[in-house]
C-alpha cells in the first residue's frame, strides 16, 4: 500500500486514490482491507490522510501525504515502536542483523548530517532523546524551506 500511494504521489508527496481505486488496482477484495491498511500506515507516520475538495469532483475525499523521514522517525519513536537506535521495541521480533543495523545508521548519518555525530557520541540512556531533538530540529527545518 505505501509503495503504491509513493507511485502515485506528486513531486511533493501527495496523491488522492479513492478507496475503490485503490482497491481494484491492488487486487483486493474488500475496502475495509484497503481501511485498515490505510489506518496502519497513519497511525504509525508513514503516511497522513486529510480530507480534501477537489476542483471537477462534487465530493470531498481523502488527500495522502507522505510526511518527513523526521516526521515518520518521530512517530515511531513516539508510539514506542522503535527506540533510539532504531530498533524495534517489539520483543518477539528477531534483532536485526549486523549489516541491517549498520545500513540504519548510514541512513541515520545521511538524514542528521553534521548533527549525526552528537547523536553518536551520547550515551546510550541519552540517544533518545538526543535522536528526538535532533529529528525534531531537522523536521523543523525542512518545514521553514518549504515556506
Amino acid at each position: 500500500m505505501y509503495v503504491y500511494l509513493t507511485m502515485l504521489s506528486d513531486p511533493a508527496g501527495a496523491c488522492s486514490p479513492t478507496i475503490d481505486q485503490i482497491r481494484e488496482d491492488l487486487g483486493l477484495y474488500s475496502s475495509s482491507m484497503v481501511f485498515e491498511a490505510l489506518s496502519a500506515l497513519d497511525d504509525l507516520g508513514f503516511i497522513t490522510r486529510e480530507r480534501a475538495a477537489f476542483p471537477g469532483v462534487r465530493s470531498r475525499r481523502n488527500l495522502y501525504r507522505r510526511p518527513s523521514c523526521e516526521s515518520t522517525l518521530l512517530r515511531l519513536i513516539d508510539r514506542g515502536r522503535i527506540d533510539g537506535d532504531l530498533r524495534s521495541t517489539n520483543p518477539s521480533r528477531a534483532p536485526a542483523s549486523a549489516e541491517s543495523q549498520a545500513l540504519v545508521y548510514e541512513g541515520l548519518a545521511q538524514l542528521l548530517g553534521a548533527t549525526f555525530e552528537r547523536y553518536n557520541k551520547a550515551p546510550v540512556d541519552a540517544r533518545r532523546t538526543v535522536l528526538i531533538e535532533l529529528l525534531a530540529q531537522a523536521d523543523a527545518g525542512r518545514l521553514d524551506a518549504r515556506n
